[in-house]
């Protein structure tokens, strides 16, 4: 009979709910399977969460259980660069990943969108060439994280949300 390797790793689930924050283990736990775990979260602030981690299952989290706001008060998570560590016992069987959150800013730039109706001709241009700007924008930061540019894609996002912002704020100009 073979040993099992240990392999952690994870997924970051998109749900386009600005609310929650899903993690899918799709780990190998092997021979540490009834061993701890931990999840550590690094927010866009910098500041870390860390919770116990339930193996071969979805972890959800929000503001509440991210320590955002108050208990069983939901509020929008913020987007930006996440850095999430999942670690066995002994932690060094770990697994770190980026994600760059969007969820925000992608429905907030859809809102825009819908806000001309339903019939899509309705939609002047350059709300359509604003929203292509933001998307390519969007995807082009998530393209840098997964290529492990940071930096890169922190200067795509700012500059969706900028463009995002500049509409907003001049749409009754």
């Amino acid at each position: 009979m073979a040993i099992e390797n240990i392999n952690i790793d994870f997924e970051v689930i998109r749900t386009g709910n600005p609310n929650t924050l899903i993690i899918c283990d799709t780990s190998t736990w092997a021979h540490i399977k009834d061993a701890s775990a931990i999840i550590e979260i690094c927010l866009p602030t910098n500041k870390i969460i860390t919770h116990s981690h339930i193996k071969e299952k979805n972890s959800v989290f929000n503001s509440s259980n991210l320590y955002l706001s108050s208990t069983n008060t939901y509020t929008p998570l913020p987007d930006g660069l996440y850095t999430i560590t999942i670690k066995g016992s002994p932690d060094t069987f770990q697994k770190k990943r980026t994600y760059i959150r969007t969820e925000k800013l992608r429905l907030e730039t859809a809102e825009i969108y819908l806000s001309y109706g339903r019939n899509p001709n309705d939609i002047p241009e350059e709300v359509k060439k604003l929203s292509q700007d933001i998307d390519f924008l969007i995807d082009a930061s998530e393209a840098a994280v997964r290529r492990d540019e940071k930096k890169q894609a922190i200067a795509f996002y700012k500059e969706a949300q900028r463009i995002f912002d500049d509409y907003n704020d001049c749409k009754n100009c």
